[in-house]
């Protein structure tokens, strides 16, 4: 058994979407009763949502087929028919 899948790639202009993640640090003090002691800690926050050229692939036609004619396959998907 033969599986033929087109598939079709294109570049799309896409907005991505904010995440969550470590912007820095900042000094606190000590958590564990420690008096004076100051230790640093993760920053989080969301990122910009910014706009990326992203590729996208997409299957367009998925067929499973018992044989197969190759010859007759390249010249479809070139328009040769």
């Amino acid at each position: 058994m033969f599986k033929i899948t087109i598939t079709d790639t294109q570049q799309v202009h896409k907005i991505l979407p904010k995440q969550w993640q470590v912007v820095g640090q900042e000094e606190k003090l000590s958590e564990f009763g420690e008096d004076g002691k100051t230790c640093m800690h993760n920053v989080y926050d969301y990122t910009p949502q910014v706009e990326a050229l992203v590729e996208e692939t997409r299957a367009i036609l998925v067929q499973e087929v018992e044989t197969l004619n190759l010859a007759a396959v390249i010249k479809a998907v070139n328009g040769l028919e």
